[in-house]
């Protein structure tokens, strides 16, 4: 049973709904990767600063753990991007956390809901 305010996406719309929250941010160039063999990048970007972005998303019903933030680091080596970030609709995993914090990758929560949603740095 759904919530009152849920509404499920599936995999390509939440990707689209994260790049567009991206943009809402004032990151720039923004455009998604192949859907198969993206080598850990679903959204590849610029920031305000111009440094280029590789974002790994993930539309999950369970906290995200380590995986994807080595998916997140691999996704920026790959694209010679100087930032990796992922980005979760639920929680991370303490795993996670800690190994982005030592790897310099950054977490992101960004939620959908029909009438409004959030996005914001962990």
């Amino acid at each position: 049973m759904r919530k009152k305010n849920e509404c499920v996406l599936n995999a390509q719309k939440y990707e689209d709904y994260v790049a567009y929250q991206l943009f809402l941010q004032g990151f720039k160039g923004i455009h998604t990767t192949a859907k198969t063999g993206d080598y850990g990048a679903d959204i590849l970007c610029f920031d305000l600063l111009r440094h280029s972005c590789a974002v790994q998303c993930k539309l999950y019903s369970r906290p995200v753990g380590y995986k994807a933030v080595q998916e997140a680091l691999a996704g920026a080596r790959y694209y010679n991007c100087n930032r990796a970030i992922v980005v979760c609709n639920t929680r991370y995993t303490k795993n996670a956390i800690e190994g982005a914090k030592r790897l310099g990758v950054e977490l992101y929560i960004c939620q959908y809901y029909p009438n409004g949603g959030y996005f914001e740095k962990i």
